[in-house]
């Protein structure tokens, strides 16, 4: 089972990024009583941000908002119905399609599963099991275990910031953009103060 992990977040009230609470050596739960659990991606086509408030209880299971440039805030649409009780772990948006990471927990990870979901309509066009086992070794590889995680479409990956493969610290990664179970380590063992809650694709710039 991985250490706990800092949740990707942006601010709902206010639309602002809290992602510069990070690196000041701030504590996993200081940074819960901070930031609002919500993973977004941003859309081109109107500018529009798409957010996930995840799972809570029974009378709360979260689900997709949007947010546009004026801070308006509209549900849109919860998990699909076969995968109601899980999280989104992080998500992407890759040819007008959400891709993410759904994780149950029960007792630890009980399944992990990549997804790719309709905007629109929050149909689930596509799912995979993601296993967080080297099959080779048998060892846990808990590399595709994301936190915060960006698409490339000039190379068509996704990098990420996350878990190492061990489980007890924190790695910056990459993989296929469809294909999660392939992420390789570009940094392992990254110290906490150089994890980021977010991260984006800068198409000017090129960078993230």
């Amino acid at each position: 089972m991985p250490l706990p992990l800092p949740k990707a977040a942006i601010d709902l009230v206010d639309g602002r990024s809290d992602s510069e609470s990070f690196g000041s050596g701030i504590k996993s739960h200081e940074i819960q009583s901070k930031v609002s659990p919500a993973f977004a991606s941003l859309i081109p086509e109107g500018q529009i941000l798409h957010a996930y408030r995840p799972f809570l209880n029974k009378y709360d299971k979260g689900g997709f908002v949007r947010i546009d440039t004026e801070g308006r805030i509209e549900k849109l649409f919860g998990n699909p119905p076969v995968f109601e009780d899980y999280d989104l772990e992080s998500l992407w948006y890759k040819d007008g399609v959400i891709c993410g990471l759904m994780k149950l927990s029960l007792f630890g990870i009980a399944d992990y599963q990549y997804v790719e979901i309709d905007p629109l309509t929050g149909d689930l066009l596509y799912n995979n099991e993601v296993p967080l086992v080297n099959e080779v070794t048998g060892m846990a590889n808990y590399l595709p275990f994301y936190v915060a995680a960006a698409y490339n479409p000039d190379d068509d990956r996704v990098y990420a910031f996350g878990s190492n493969e061990r489980g007890n610290g924190y790695a910056f990664v990459s993989a296929p953009s469809d294909a999660p179970e392939a992420s390789e380590a570009i940094i392992d063992d990254l110290p906490w103060e150089n994890m980021c809650a977010s991260v984006c694709w800068n198409d000017v710039d090129k960078s993230l």
